[in-house]
């Protein structure tokens, strides 16, 4: 009862009082140092949610592995406060901030920062599972065994997958140790993934990562999602496709907006790497060095382009041959040898102006994410929210780089557009001793925030 509560693991054991379709509430709190394991069973039609209490913020130092099926997770935060540097002795200690093992679990709207590897892991077992609004940061280990010798470890997400589909939706993922969310697959598959909406940036390695040593991808769909590096940055984009030797099929790419820093040749803002079938439409794909990186199938391939924008250097596209030879080219004979045709475009140079992503919650109807490109540099950029927010309606809006800072910008809405300030420098930290990630602010090129109503 509220005056007389369980413990967490207790909760997560499945009791007799709990039944599919009930809410087990976290009170505010830290809960920890522990790993706890949910048995909790529910049903596709009422699966059970294991929530924060309202008003109240509950974090769950350490872990949780679910197992059992059908429960959705909402709202709290996962971290973990035990040191950085792990043995093979201890790894579990730094294991995934949430680790789905279950059919039907979803992770909606938490908060997993500055825990081990990766923030979220969710393998082939985690059937019809869904990550959705998930805000994610500094998540990662340094591994001391002989093969890692002490070097980084940490994915915001990743995952395996064979059949049906993997929903990874309108995340926020930043300043991981490695990338930012991926299906990485050996032994395993990495097929039906489907990243809509997410906002990935800053990571020590790839944003967004699809690739496999050992089977061959299929039906992977990357649409509406916004990527950024800094100018000096010379980590990798985003990247589709890993094995030269394996042909991939079926891969959609649309309404996406990928922004590079200065990574030179092999690999840019978005690199293709061995697709025989899909579509690639209406991307915008920016670099200040390599735009777009090719790497031609050994098989034929039905790979469309259609109305995508292309920014940048003119002589920084690579097209990498099926014998292992390669070219740096402009953007016309690489377009040539791609099979681009005249509705996609190419502009020596960067954007101007703003460009600015508002994404809905489809959860919670008084929350939304919004990603902003600031190529002007400005102070302070005006965001139009008036198809979220009423007259009267009260609103926070957050710095997700510090997103347990106080708002940026709060206020009574009155039907003009919101000035969100560009010029921020606080940086939510990053626990332990971090030495290979820069935990500096991507402002003013860049920002993202969370837009709260009524709360």
């Amino acid at each position: 009862s509220i005056n007389s509560p369980w413990d967490l693991q207790t909760a997560l054991d499945h009791p007799d009082a709990v039944g599919p379709g009930d809410t087990i509430w976290l009170r505010g709190g830290i809960y920890g140092f522990n790993g706890f394991d949910s048995r909790l069973v529910g049903t596709e039609i009422e699966p059970i949610i294991v929530r924060q209490y309202p008003g109240e913020r509950a974090t769950i130092d350490g872990r949780i592995a679910a197992y059992g099926e059908y429960v959705w997770f909402w709202g709290f935060d996962i971290t973990n406060t035990y040191p950085r540097t792990v043995t093979d002795d201890d790894r579990f200690q730094r294991g995934p901030g949430l680790g789905i093992y279950g059919p039907g679990h979803k992770a909606i709207n938490l908060v997993i920062h500055n825990a081990g590897h990766p923030g979220i892991s969710f393998p082939e077992e985690a059937i019809d599972g869904e990550l959705y609004g998930v805000i994610m940061w500094g998540n990662g280990l340094y591994q001391m065994d002989p093969y890692w010798n002490g070097n980084p470890r940490g994915s915001g997400v990743y995952g395996q997958n064979l059949d049906g589909v993997r929903l990874i939706s309108d995340l926020i993922s930043f300043r991981n140790f490695t990338t930012g969310m991926k299906t990485w697959s050996q032994d395993t598959h990495g097929n039906g993934f489907f990243f809509n909406g997410n906002i990935s940036f800053d990571n020590g390695d790839r944003n967004i990562f699809a690739g496999s040593s050992g089977n061959a991808l299929e039906d992977i769909t990357i649409t509406n999602n916004y990527t950024y590096r800094r100018p000096e940055d010379t980590r990798i984009g985003v990247q589709l496709g890993y094995s030269t030797n394996l042909n991939n099929e079926n891969i959609l790419v649309s309404e996406n907006y990928f922004v590079n820093g200065n990574r030179l040749v092999d690999n840019g803002a978005m690199t293709t790497i061995n697709w025989i079938s899909g579509s690639i439409d209406n991307n915008t794909i920016v670099s200040r060095n390599t735009v777009a990186a090719y790497y031609e199938p050994s098989a034929t391939t039905t790979l469309d382009w259609n109305g995508n924008s292309f920014y940048g250097p003119a002589n920084s596209f690579w097209y990498n041959y099926p014998d292992g030879s390669y070219d740096l080219l402009e953007y016309g004979p690489w377009s040539q040898l791609v099979g681009i045709d005249s509705s996609n475009t190419f502009e020596d140079g960067l954007p101007t102006g703003t460009h600015i992503a508002v994404r809905p919650n489809l959860y919670e109807e008084n929350r939304a994410h919004i990603a902003i490109y600031n190529w002007d540099l400005l102070g302070e950029v005006p965001v139009d929210l008036s198809s979220l927010l009423g007259i009267g309606d009260q609103y926070k809006i957050l710095d997700a780089q510090n997103y347990f800072g106080p708002p940026v910008v709060s206020g009574t809405f009155d039907g003009n557009p919101i000035p969100i300030p560009m010029n921020l420098t606080e940086v939510a930290p990053l626990t332990g001793e971090v030495t290979h990630l820069n935990n500096v602010h991507t402002a003013p090129e860049f920002g993202v925030f969370v837009l709260l109503i009524n709360q």
